[in-house]
């Protein structure tokens, strides 16, 4: 009896270390829950715009017709981002990197991927305002041009406020990484990494 008791012990506390995370994975748990929500968020904007943008647009008249037109037409493109991206991730959710270089890596890599697309998302809202401005100069196209540029001014505003919240989202995951690298010391002949218990 008291063997079983001895061998339960052990095989509980082997259980136990075994469930606690690392601070590599909760880095790329952190980073790869951003990456997912993210995703879901896009794609639920897009197939609501592609859903209620079809019927609106069938219905609609003058610039509101267009207007509808073009928030089908952007958000298709955004579902063709989103859907793959939202793919990557559930399976990165999976197989996580195994390596701290390979994790901060990807997190600087998506982090410029956020910065780029935030100033195209400043490049769309230039145009969206340009098409604003020809309407009033084109009289027989004005309901075209005020409509795709009512759109694609609200689109490049949602992205550059969906790319901004998923940057500020993923700073939390760059303050994980600093803290892990805070561990790892470099004395010039040799390297430790310092862990507290």
């Amino acid at each position: 009896m008291k063997i079983c008791r001895f061998v339960f012990f052990f095989l509980l506390i082997g259980l136990t270390v075994r469930a606690q995370q690392t601070p590599l994975d909760d880095l790329n748990q952190s980073r790869i829950k951003v990456q997912t929500t993210g995703m879901w968020v896009l794609s639920s904007w897009a197939v609501a715009n592609i859903a209620y943008g079809g019927i609106a647009a069938a219905r609609g008249e003058g610039s509101n017709k267009y207007f509808n037109r073009m928030n089908v037409y952007w958000n298709v493109v955004n579902l063709g981002i989103a859907a793959p991206a939202l793919i990557g991730s559930l399976r990165q959710r999976k197989s996580p990197p195994t390596s701290l270089d390979q994790s901060i890596e990807d997190l600087h890599s998506i982090e410029k991927t956020l910065l780029l697309n935030a100033g195209l998302d400043l490049a769309y809202m230039t145009g969206g305002l340009y098409l604003l401005e020809k309407a009033k100069n084109t009289p027989d196209k004005q309901d075209r041009f005020r409509g795709f540029g009512q759109s694609i001014l609200l689109q490049g505003g949602f992205l550059l406020l969906f790319d901004a919240a998923n940057y500020l989202a993923l700073r939390q995951s760059h303050r994980q990484a600093a803290e892990i690298l805070k561990k790892v010391q470099f004395t010039g002949q040799s390297v430790r990494v310092v862990l507290t218990f």
